[in-house]
């Protein structure tokens, strides 16, 4: 080998010497740095110790929040319960005051209807009681018997529901022909005042007994001004 050739190894061998001691340079500076972290491997066993010590901690935590969410959730359903008993215990006592507001409804509708069929039958009765009475051999209103018709007027109009039957009648005197003639014609009388106080024609029956139902069967003028009469009937 020439002198040239040795002189090139000689260079790289220096080369190759220099980049190996400037590494070995930089690893002790950089362990020797104050406050360059130190990258340490953890050995496996180490590791599985810490791992177990975690555990228990974490398991705890994760049974603390089941059981949490079970009493949140044993505590909405006692809520839940609790208010569908309210609202059942609200239902009965509406049902049970509904109940006794009808039953008194009832109670009340009940007495109402007696005392109407009660007052009903009065004031049929009443109606019914007051005739109008003519002179002998007559079939014109007294100013006694107007006033009677006014009255039986008015209930007529009040209860709209209600018709009427007059009933013409006469004393004993006469022939049977002649007396159902003037009785026809004191009903209608009766009749014609009624319907010029309001009361509707159609509403207004008449009829004649003549001689044939005498109020009272003595043959006195008494008796015969007794059975000179219209008399009403509701219908």
């Amino acid at each position: 080998m020439g002198r040239k050739g040795l002189c090139v190894w000689v260079s790289i061998f220096v080369f190759a010497m220099s980049l190996t001691l400037l590494g070995s340079c930089a690893k002790e500076a950089f362990k020797e740095t104050p406050g360059a972290p130190q990258m340490k491997e953890k050995p496996y066993s180490e590791m599985e110790k810490e791992g177990e010590a975690a555990s228990p901690s974490a398991m705890g935590a994760a049974e603390g929040e089941v059981k949490e969410q079970a009493e949140m959730t044993e505590a909405e359903r006692e809520a839940a319960m609790r208010e569908q008993a309210l609202r059942e215990q609200q239902e009965r006592e509406r049902m049970e005051r509904e109940q006794r507001e009808q039953m008194e409804k009832e109670r009340m509708e009940r007495q109402r209807q007696a005392k109407g069929a009660e007052t009903t039958a009065e004031t049929r009765q009443k109606f019914e009681a007051q005739s109008i009475y003519f002179d002998f051999d007559s079939a014109v209103l007294t100013e006694k018997g107007k006033e009677t018709l006014q009255a039986k007027s008015a209930f007529l109009m009040e209860n709209s529901n209600k018709n009427v039957l007059i009933e013409g009648h006469c004393d004993e005197r006469g022939s049977v022909e002649y007396n159902l003639a003037l009785g026809q014609r004191r009903a209608e009388s009766a009749q014609r005042y009624l319907v010029l106080l309001g009361v509707n024609a159609n509403r207004i029956r008449t009829i004649s007994y003549g001689k044939e139902r005498p109020a009272d069967s003595r043959h006195s003028e008494e008796a015969w001004a007794k059975n000179r009469r219209d008399e009403f009937i509701l219908e």
